[in-house]
């Protein structure tokens, strides 16, 4: 839920390896126009993906479709290894021609996939190597790495049934339906007293909670919704300013406008020119 970095339009693929110290802290919740596949090497941590909360283990795999909000929330305990690879649906089409479509909604289905250890070793070695050969390029890479990424994607898609869950505490499935009751009544004049009686907690508990929880206060997660929403409707929509804050839940419209600018560096309608630009 945070900007859409305008500029952030990658160019067929990118895959990144990063070591999280145990101290290290994702300061937003964030969406990008390409696809993206997290592999979890070591560590433990949470995603928030679209309102839902699932804690993950080495092995697992998220899966997040391109314009997707997420969030990666660490344990302070633990050292945390991880792959990413971010690919465009062209670069796939490129790939895999007429089934593309097909391929993407079947993979995408599910945020989270746990394979065996066998299996999970085979994908390690061919993230590794993806690695190596975007890192340390020759003259054969360009021919390789379309190769490599198209066999990661073929592993998962073969196995996409291994769906393994950790189980929510009482707390976190409270927190994660009033997540997901933001997310459908944002249009509404929701506040923070009206989301903790809907789930049975007293308002200063439900706000500690939140905020432990998902990263952010619950003022900030409403906020950021709301202003995600705007972003699609920007983008996708002709409507007006005042249609589109009062569409997002923005009762003035001008703090619809000093919100959008404080979150994204623009005003609506000059994000509204760059995205257009972006497609």
């Amino acid at each position: 839920m945070e900007e859409i970095l305008l500029s952030d339009k990658i160019k067929d693929y990118k895959i990144d390896f990063a070591e999280r110290d145990a101290d290290f802290h994702m300061d937003r919740f964030h969406y990008h126009p390409y696809y993206e596949i997290y592999f979890l090497l070591s560590g433990n941590c949470s995603a928030l993906i679209n309102h839902s909360i699932y804690h993950l283990v080495p092995g697992d795999f998220v899966l997040i479709p391109q314009s997707t909000m997420h969030r990666f929330v660490y344990d302070c305990n633990s050292t945390v290894k991880r792959y990413n690879l971010f690919f465009t649906m062209e670069f796939i089409t490129s790939l895999f021609h007429s089934d593309t479509k097909d391929i993407l909604e079947h993979l995408f289905h599910y945020p989270v996939l746990h394979l065996t250890s066998l299996l999970q070793d085979n994908a390690t070695r061919l993230f590794d190597t993806l690695h190596q050969e975007t890192t340390k390029q020759d003259t054969c890479s360009q021919a390789v790495i379309p190769a490599y990424i198209s066999l990661i994607l073929s592993l998962l898609v073969r196995n996409r049934d291994h769906i393994q869950l950790q189980d929510l505490d009482s707390a976190e499935n409270a927190i994660q339906a009033s997540a997901r009751y933001i997310s459908t009544h944002f249009q509404e004049a929701v506040s923070l007293h009206m989301v903790a009686d809907y789930i049975h907690m007293s308002p200063t508990y439900y706000s500690k909670k939140f905020k432990q929880i998902t990263g952010v206060g619950f003022k900030e997660y409403l906020t950021k919704t709301r202003l995600y929403e705007a972003t699609e409707l920007l983008t996708h929509t002709s409507l007006n300013m005042t249609e589109i804050a009062i569409r997002c839940g923005f009762n003035d419209g001008n703090y619809f406008g000093d919100a959008f600018r404080k979150e994204f560096g623009l005003s609506p309608l000059q994000y509204r020119k760059r995205r257009k630009n972006l497609l």
